[in-house]
């Protein structure tokens, strides 16, 4: 028991003086070069997006607001047209 006791504090002693210096000196190294390359590699991918979402959106945008109402007044006609007269015939042989 009292062998015990000793090798407990004496190993947890020296791996912590070992681990608390290989911590920073590791985190300072990577820590600057990331901080570099992430405005760097926003800034040109921001400017790019930026110019393709305005162009891309009004072009498409004038071809669908034809499209809508001309196909719309079309089959509006013929439809209106087919339910009074199928509406017709159908009715006349009902009453007979």
């Amino acid at each position: 028991n009292t062998k015990n006791s000793k090798t407990l504090p004496n190993s947890k002693t020296l791996p912590n003086t070992k681990n608390s210096k290989t911590l920073p000196n590791s985190k300072t190294l990577p820590n600057t070069k990331n901080s570099k390359t992430l405005p760097n590699s926003k800034t040109l991918p921001n400017t790019k997006n930026s110019k393709t979402l305005p162009n891309s959106k009004t072009l498409p945008n004038t071809k669908n607001s034809k499209t809508l109402p001309n196909s719309k007044t079309l089959p509006n006609t013929k439809n209106s047209k087919t339910l009074p007269n199928s509406k017709t015939l159908p009715n006349t042989k009902n009453s007979k």
